[in-house]
């Protein structure tokens, strides 16, 4: 039974293909007034030479209608699944309707039919230049020919770099052009040259901002002939929600988490102990950047920076604790510089302001002081001031720096009302 089935399908499709064939040998005996036509067409007709006269420049008209596209990081690549739309005349393919049961127009594959030869420039693989299925082309009366065909093509990208990541905007180009034709045998209406985007699907990772079009002369100076070509270039933009939250997002509570460290008393073991967590968590923090991320080339996203400078600033912070801790432990006599600064601290408003923490009242005048270090008490009062004093700076100091790099995690602008991604490519 199934074997009858399938010589049946076979049958029937090789009775589809027959019914496709011209038949030049029995034109003047047709019946059927389409099958005449196609025959009274192209019986005679040369598939393999351009329309029109030698001296004739066949115009096309391009209209490419996007359906799909995705962007591949790492090859810094786009890939775009589209409906081109090629539209010339063939003054080799005209009729009177009347003469044919009034027929306007017909279909016929596009093997029958000289097509113009375009190809990608800029492919991603150079041995396939554009894949584009053969479809039935549209010819009417007139000598107009479209074809609509499916096609995909992969391009290379602008590469403005990810340094914005995860805020970054990628602009790809597709340039199509004759393979062997120049400028005065094919050309391109610039006129009828556009791109369509209203079809678009959604894309998970990129929102696409901007779709352009445009029509490049291809005039060489040291050729006497031109290469005409259309651009399409697509300007896009990272989803970033799901990037904030893990990336944006941790920078900000480790920063926090550092600013928090510095309120709690630098000899208290506990401090040290948040500071080398902070420390191993933006360590772990930046492998995980670095298999997340795409190969950035030479340049490197500002989050990527963003976790160095502040792994570098943790790892200062650790520092500064151990420095702290084994000079409050020790007991020899503070030295003189140190002493006259604690002196200075204690008799300025500000600075006494920001040794807010209560400790023990020193005596008043510098000679005094360094008398009285010779006694235990005095001197860890002086060595606590002083510490605190480094402490404080260092605080006030972190609020700052962190402040700035807040700012450096996101693009020129992007904070403001006004923010246009497609002006930060620039």
């Amino acid at each position: 039974m199934k074997i009858s089935i399938g010589i049946f399908l076979l049958i029937f499709l090789a009775k589809i293909k027959i019914s496709e064939q011209l038949t030049c040998d029995r034109r003047e005996n047709e019946i059927n007034l389409q099958r005449k036509l196609k025959n009274d067409l192209f019986c005679k007709y040369d598939k393999n030479i351009r329309p029109g006269n030698t001296k004739e420049i066949t115009s096309i008209n391009v209209r490419l209608n996007i359906k799909d596209l995705d962007y591949e990081d790492q090859k810094n690549t786009m890939t775009i699944e589209s409906w081109m739309t090629l539209t010339w005349n063939d003054s080799k393919l005209n009729w009177n309707p009347s003469d044919y049961g009034n027929i306007q127009s017909i279909n016929m594959k596009q093997d029958y039919l000289w097509t113009p030869d375009l190809k990608l420039y800029n492919s991603h693989i150079p041995s396939s230049l554009g894949t584009c299925h053969l479809v039935d082309c549209l010819i009417k009366y007139t000598s107009v020919v479209a074809c609509v065909m499916p096609c995909s093509h992969t391009a290379h990208c602008k590469n403005f770099g990810i340094s914005n990541w995860p805020y970054d905007i990628q602009n790809c180009s597709f340039t199509f052009g004759s393979w062997m034709k120049t400028g005065e045998e094919l050309n391109y209406n610039e006129e009828r040259i556009k791109i369509v985007t209203s079809r678009l699907k959604k894309n998970n990772q990129w929102n696409l901002i901007s779709a352009s079009s445009r029509y490049n002369k291809g005039v060489y100076s040291i050729l006497n002939e031109t290469f005409p070509s259309v651009t399409f270039t697509l300007v896009i933009e990272r989803h970033n929600g799901l990037h904030q939250v893990t990336s944006i997002s941790s920078a900000v509570v480790l920063m926090i988490a550092n600013l928090l460290v510095l309120c709690v008393a630098p000899e208290k073991i506990v401090r040290l102990i948040f500071v080398i967590i902070n420390l191993a968590s933006i360590s772990l923090f930046i492998d995980f950047l670095y298999w997340m991320l795409p190969y950035p080339g030479d340049m490197l996203p500002k989050v990527f920076i963003f976790f160095g400078d502040l792994q570098l600033y943790t790892l200062l912070l650790l520092i500064e604790t151990l420095f702290i801790k084994a000079y409050l432990e020790n007991l020899e006599k503070p030295s003189e510089w140190i002493i006259t600064i604690t002196k200075f601290t204690k008799s300025n408003f500000i600075l006494a302001a920001v040794l807010s923490e209560n400790t023990k009242k020193l005596p008043e005048n510098a000679d005094d002081l360094i008398e009285n270090v010779e006694h235990e008490k005095t001197a860890k009062e002086v060595r606590k001031s002083f510490c605190l004093l480094i402490d404080r700076t260092l605080t006030i100091i972190t609020v700052v720096i962190f402040s700035f790099m807040f700012f450096t995690l996101f693009p020129k602008g992007y904070l403001s009302s006004n923010y246009n991604p497609i002006e930060s490519l620039s």
